[in-house]
C-alpha cells in the first residue's frame, strides 16, 4: 500500500490533478481589447435569469476572472470598465458541476452596451472528471416510465446498466447519491432495501460523474450523482398532473403469454415562485403513486409450477425549499423532504418460490440548512448542516407461514424469509464547511466534514428455524404442492431424514446498535499553469471511525483448533481471540491527480486525463454481524442431524430455548461471525485518459478510456474447515473428522480479500438545444469487467482455493452500450421525443443445487463426485409455451459437457440482446395567460422487442436458460402511459 500511495502522490504533484466539478459550477475566462490585449480591472457580474441572484469580481493582472460555486441555472453576464463599451450575454446555460468558459471582448466607448447572443463553449476546460448531465429539457420531456428520474441516468456515457432503480446502475457503495451537496445515501444494508426517492417535479436536474470525481466528494468507489432539487423563481409558477398506465393498453407478459392484470397511477402538484422579489423564493411538490401489479414465479427446483400473484405498491413524495439572498454576499437555503413506500407482498424474483414473499415498508426523511458567503473577491465559504433518515421494515407477508422453519434446499428456498422480521433505522445528523480560495494562478478547495451517522433496529436471522437439507428430492413438486404454497399443514416432509444436514435456530437480543462516526478532510487546487493547460491536485482523507469496532463486544473466546489455524493467510493465530475489538484502518489517505489541455487555446478541444484513489466503506451488514454474532448477544444454536429418527419432527429433541438461557443444557457450538482482524477500508484505483472536441457552434463529441481495479473487497470464509489434500477441498465437516475447533460449527470469517477490475471505452456525440432541437448519444465498449465477490456474505466456491477460480467476468460486464435521445419541439404546440436503449447482453450467476462437501451455499457449483456427466449445449432453446418467435434464450460460456466433480464456471450464462425503444407526444393547449392543459402520450419498448432481465441458471436442472420474470421497467412489454398537466 505504501509504495501504491507514493507512486500516487508522485503522479498527483508532478503531472495534475483532480476535475473542479463538484454540485455547483463555475464561470471562467478573460476580458480583452480590440487588440487582444488583457484587461484587469473589469467588473465581470452574473445574475441568475429566474432568481436574480448575482456574483461579481473583477478581472485579475492577466485579465482573467472565475466566479466558482455557481448553482446551475440559467445567467446573464455582464462586463464593464469605465472607458469601455459595457457587453450583456443575454443567456448563458450552466448544468449541474459544469464549467463554462466565456472569453469576453470590449470596445473603447463611453456609452455604448453591447449585447451577445453567442453560447459558450460545450467544451469543459477546466475538468478532468468523465461525467454526463441530465438538463432541465431532458428531466421534463424524455419518456420515463414511472417517472423514476434516476432512471435517466442510463443516458450518460459509461453507465453500462440496462436497468436502474435505486442505484445509478452500479452495486452499492460504488455510488453516492448527494442533493443539493448533501449525502443521502442509504448504508444500512444496501440498496436492495431502496433509497429515498424524489418525485421528477422535485429534481431540476442532475450529473453523473462515473470516473475522477472531485475532491470534495467521498464515500464511493466509483460514482457520484449529484442532483438539485428545484427552487422557485421571480416568477409564480406550478402544476397539477396525474399519469396512468393500465393493462388495457400493455402488450402480452413475455413470460405468461398473457396481458398480465396491472395498472398505476401518479398524481401531483408542485408550486414556486418569489416571497421577495430577487431575494427570497419558495417550492413545494407533493406526489402520490398507486400501482397494482403482478407477480410471476417459476422456482427451477418445481418443476411444472408457475405462480401468479397481485402486488400493490404506494408511495408518498413531498419536498419544499426557501431560499433567501441577503445583501450582495450572503445566501441561505432550507430544504426538506418525506418519502414512504409501502407493498404489503413482494420480493419475489423470477425463480423463487411465493413462499418467500415480504411485507415491506420504507420511510426516507432529508433535511438541510445551507448558508453560503462572499468573504471577498478572492475568499468564499459555505456551511451545510443536515439531518437524513432511513426507515425500512420487512415483515412476514404470509400469517399461515409465521411459526413454521424455513427450508433451504439447494438452490431453493421455501418458507418465509429466515432472516425476517428485521426493521432498521438510519439516522446521520452532517456538518460541513467549504472554503474556496483564489489566489495567484491557484483556485484552492479546502474543506471538512463530520456525519454523526448511527444505525439501530432488529435483525431477527433465524427466530423461527431452518432446516438445511444436502440435496433436492426428485419429488419435491409432489411434497410442496402448488395449490397449497402457503399451507405448511399440507406439505409432505415424511422420509427426508437422511438429506438434512442440520437445524439452525437461534434466539436473545435482536436488537442493533451501531455508532458510525465518521470524518472527512480535504485540500484541492486547481492551478492555472499557463493558458492552455490547468492542473487539478488534491487529497483527501476519510475516517468510519465505526465501520470494523462495533460495540458490545467483549467476548474472549479463543480460536483453538485442532492441527492449527487452516488457513495460512488469516491474520489469526490458534489461541489467539476469535474477536478482536477496535478494529480500524484510518489510513484512507486519496491523493487524486488530473490535468486539462487546451489545445489550440480556444477552448473548443482539450485532452485531459489523471488518476487517483477513491475509498468506500464496508457493507453495514458486516458490522452488525460481529455485534450480533458473538455468543452474547445472539445465542446460535445448529443441531446437527444426529441420525437418528423423528429429526424432522423435533430436531431439538425436546430442548427448548428457556432451556438454553437457564444453563439447564449448555449450548450447542456456536456459528460466530468475525470481522477479520486485518480488515482494511474498500478502495479503487482509477485513471483515465480522453478528449473533448466542439464541432461548429452546436455539437461535441468527447471519448474516454478508463482503467478501475478495486482492492479490499468484501468477502467471507468458513474459518472452522478442514483441507482435504485428496481434492483440494474441505473435508465435510458433518462426517466423523467434524471441524477443527469443536466448540464452534461455522465461523464466518468477514474479510477484505475481494478485487475487481474494469477497463473501458466510451464516446458521446452532444448536440446543444438549438432549432427546437437537442439530441446526443452516447456508445460504451467494455473491455473487460471481473471480480470475486458480489458482497460480504459472499464466500468462494472453494475456500482453500490458491487460484483465485472465483475471479470471473462480472454479471454487470456488458460488451456493447448504445443509448440514443432526442427531443423537438413543433408547431402548434406539439413536441415530440424518444430515448433508444441497446445492450448486447448481460452475464448470470450459474450454479447447481448440490453441497457435496457439506459447506453450504458456497459450494453450489460442483457437480456431485457421483454425478454423470451433465451435457450443456452452447445455446439453450426456450420452449414453445415461452416463446413462439425467440428461438434462444441464452449462452453458457463453458465446457459443453461438465463431468462429475467438475467446477461449473461462475457467472457463465450470457443473455439475450436487449433493444428498447421508448416514444413521447405532448400537446399544449393554452387556456388563458400563462395557463395551459398538456396532453402526453407515451409508449415504453413501442416495437415489443423481447428483452429479458432474469434467467433460470441453475445448471442441473430441465429448464436452465430459460427466461424468468423481472418486473423492472427496460423487461416489460410494450407499455403506454398518458397523463394530463395543467401548469402556470
Amino acid at each position: 500500500m505504501s509504495k501504491r500511495l507514493l507512486v500516487v502522490v508522485f503522479v498527483t504533484l508532478v503531472l495534475s490533478g483532480v476535475s473542479a466539478h463538484a454540485q455547483e459550477g463555475s464561470f471562467s475566462g478573460t476580458v480583452s481589447d480590440e487588440t487582444g490585449a488583457v484587461l484587469p480591472g473589469v467588473t465581470v457580474t452574473v445574475t441568475s435569469l429566474e432568481t436574480g441572484r448575482q456574483f461579481s469580481t473583477p478581472t485579475r493582472d492577466r485579465g482573467d476572472y472565475r466566479l466558482v460555486n455557481v448553482p446551475a441555472g440559467s445567467y446573464k453576464i455582464q462586463a464593464t470598465l469605465p472607458g469601455f463599451s459595457t457587453v450583456v450575454i443575454l443567456k448563458i446555460e450552466l448544468l449541474v458541476g459544469q464549467n463554462r468558459t466565456v472569453p469576453i471582448g470590449l470596445k473603447v466607448s463611453t456609452s455604448e452596451e453591447i449585447t451577445v447572443t453567442s453560447e459558450a463553449p460545450l467544451v469543459d476546460t477546466k475538468s478532468s472528471a468523465v461525467a454526463g448531465n441530465i438538463d432541465r429539457r431532458e428531466m421534463e420531456q424524455l419518456p420515463l416510465q414511472g417517472r423514476n428520474w434516476m432512471e435517466l441516468a442510463m443516458m450518460v456515457k459509461g453507465i453500462t446498466a440496462n436497468s436502474v432503480v435505486d442505484t445509478p446502475g452500479v452495486r452499492d457503495r460504488q455510488f453516492q447519491l448527494n442533493l443539493d451537496g448533501q449525502e443521502i445515501t442509504q448504508q444500512v444494508a444496501g440498496s436492495g432495501f431502496g433509497q429515498p426517492r424524489f418525485s421528477r417535479e422535485a429534481i431540476a436536474e442532475f450529473q453523473v460523474v462515473t470516473n475522477l470525481f472531485d475532491i470534495t466528494m467521498g464515500r464511493s468507489q466509483g460514482i457520484q450523482v449529484q442532483a438539485i432539487s428545484r427552487s422557485g423563481t421571480n416568477k409564480t409558477t406550478g402544476s397539477v398532473y396525474g399519469f396512468v398506465r393500465d393493462d388495457k393498453f400493455n402488450a402480452k407478459d413475455f413470460i405468461s403469454n398473457t396481458v398480465l392484470p396491472y395498472s398505476n397511477q401518479q398524481i401531483g402538484a408542485a408550486i414556486g415562485g418569489p416571497i421577495i422579489k430577487d431575494k427570497m423564493h419558495y417550492f413545494l411538490s407533493y406526489e402520490y403513486e398507486r400501482e397494482p401489479g403482478t407477480i410471476l414465479s417459476a422456482p427451477p427446483t418445481l418443476p411444472g409450477q408457475t405462480f401468479s400473484f397481485p402486488s400493490k405498491l404506494t408511495q408518498n413524495s413531498i419536498l419544499g425549499r426557501i431560499d433567501r439572498q441577503t445583501g450582495g454576499k450572503d445566501h441561505f437555503s432550507l430544504r426538506g423532504s418525506y418519502w414512504d413506500w409501502k407493498n404489503p407482498f413482494t420480493q419475489i424474483s423470477g425463480t423463487e418460490h411465493p413462499s418467500q414473499a415480504a411485507d415491506r415498508s420504507r420511510i426516507a426523511l432529508n433535511f438541510i440548512g445551507n448558508w453560503s458567503r462572499v468573504i471577498n473577491e478572492n475568499m468564499s465559504q459555505e456551511v451545510k448542516l443536515g439531518y437524513t433518515h432511513f426507515n425500512w421494515k420487512n415483515d412476514l407477508a404470509i400469517p399461515a407461514l409465521a411459526n413454521s422453519p424455513s427450508l433451504a434446499f439447494p438452490g431453493q428456498a421455501i418458507g418465509q424469509r429466515r432472516n425476517y422480521p428485521q426493521e432498521f433505522y438510519q439516522n446521520t445528523v452532517s456538518a460541513r464547511y467549504d472554503l474556496s480560495w483564489h489566489k495567484g494562478k491557484h483556485d484552492m478547495k479546502i474543506g471538512a466534514e463530520f456525519l454523526r451517522w448511527h444505525d439501530t433496529g432488529q435483525w431477527q436471522l433465524l427466530s423461527r428455524g431452518e432446516f438445511v437439507f444436502t440435496s433436492v428430492p426428485a419429488d419435491l413438486s409432489r411434497r410442496i404442492p402448488a395449490a397449497s404454497w402457503n399451507d405448511p399443514t399440507k406439505w409432505d416432509l415424511t422420509g427426508l431424514d437422511s438429506i438434512i444436514q442440520r437445524y439452525d435456530l437461534n434466539f436473545g437480543d435482536w436488537t442493533i446498535d451501531i455508532p458510525r462516526p465518521t470524518w472527512g478532510v480535504w485540500f484541492g487546487d486547481t492551478w492555472s499553469m499557463s493558458s492552455r493547460l490547468t492542473v487539478n491536485y488534491g487529497v483527501r482523507w476519510d475516517a468510519d471511525w465505526g465501520a470494523t469496532a462495533p460495540p458490545h463486544v467483549t467476548t474472549q473466546t479463543a480460536f483453538n483448533p485442532r492441527g492449527g489455524v487452516p488457513y495460512k493467510d488469516v491474520a489469526i493465530t490458534a489461541g489467539e481471540k476469535l474477536f478482536k475489538t477496535d478494529i480500524r484502518d484510518l489510513m484512507n489517505i486519496a491523493p487524486r491527480g488530473g490535468f486539462s489541455w487546451n489545445v489550440k487555446g480556444d477552448g473548443t478541444f482539450v485532452i485531459r486525463g489523471g488518476s487517483g484513489l477513491y475509498y468506500s466503506i464496508p457493507d453495514s451488514n458486516t458490522t452488525f454481524s460481529q455485534q450480533s454474532f458473538n455468543g452474547e448477544r445472539i445465542r446460535v444454536n445448529s443441531f446437527v442431524n444426529d441420525r437418528l429418527p423423528g429429526f424432522l419432527q423435533d430436531p431439538t429433541r425436546g430442548k427448548t430455548a428457556q432451556d438454553f438461557i437457564s444453563g439447564k443444557f449448555p449450548l450447542p457450538p456456536q456459528a460466530p461471525r468475525v470481522i477479520a482482524h486485518d480488515y482494511k477500508m474498500p478502495y479503487t484505483w482509477q485513471s483515465t485518459i480522453g478528449f473533448q472536441k466542439q464541432l461548429g457552434e452546436v455539437m461535441m463529441v468527447e471519448a474516454d478510456y478508463t482503467k478501475s481495479k478495486a482492492y479490499n473487497q468484501a468477502r467471507s470464509r468458513d474459518l472452522n474447515l478442514f483441507f482435504n489434500p485428496a481434492n483440494g477441498y474441505n473435508l465435510n465437516p458433518n462426517a466423523a473428522t467434524g471441524r477443527p475447533d469443536p466448540n464452534f460449527t461455522t465461523i464466518s470469517w468477514l474479510e477484505s480479500t475481494g478485487r475487481a477490475d474494469s477497463s473501458q471505452i466510451s464516446a458521446a456525440l452532444h448536440r446543444r438545444f438549438r432549432n427546437n432541437l437537442q439530441a446526443s448519444m452516447t456508445y460504451s465498449y467494455t473491455i473487460g469487467q471481473n471480480d470475486n465477490t458480489t458482497g460480504f456474505q459472499y464466500q468462494p466456491n472453494n475456500v482453500f482455493d490458491t487460484t483465485d477460480d472465483d475471479y470471473a467476468r462480472s454479471t454487470e460486464f456488458q460488451r456493447h452500450t448504445l443509448r440514443l435521445n432526442a427531443l423537438y419541439n413543433l408547431p402548434w404546440g406539439f413536441s415530440v421525443s424518444g430515448a433508444y436503449l441497446y445492450g448486447s447482453g448481460n452475464y448470470y450467476a450459474t450454479s447447481i443445487s448440490t453441497s457435496p462437501f457439506g459447506a453450504g451455499a458456497s459450494q453450489n457449483r460442483l457437480v456431485l463426485p457421483t454425478a454423470l456427466p451433465i451435457p450443456i449445449p452452447q445455446s439453450v432453446a426456450i420452449s414453445p409455451s415461452v416463446s413462439d418467435r425467440v428461438e434462444v434464450a441464452s449462452r453458457f460460456d463453458g465446457p459443453a459437457v461438465i463431468t462429475p466433480g467438475s467446477l461449473v464456471p461462475r457467472n457463465a450464462l450470457a443473455g439475450l440482446s436487449l433493444h428498447k425503444l421508448d416514444l413521447r407526444v405532448t400537446k399544449d393547449v393554452k387556456l388563458s395567460g400563462d395557463l395551459k392543459l398538456t396532453g402526453i402520450l407515451e409508449g415504453f419498448n413501442v416495437l415489443n422487442h423481447r428483452n429479458f432481465g432474469a434467467y433460470n441458471a441453475v445448471v442441473n436442472t430441465t429448464t436452465f436458460g430459460q427466461p424468468r420474470q423481472n418486473t423492472a421497467n427496460t423487461y416489460l412489454p410494450r407499455v403506454l402511459q398518458l397523463a394530463l398537466k395543467i401548469s402556470f
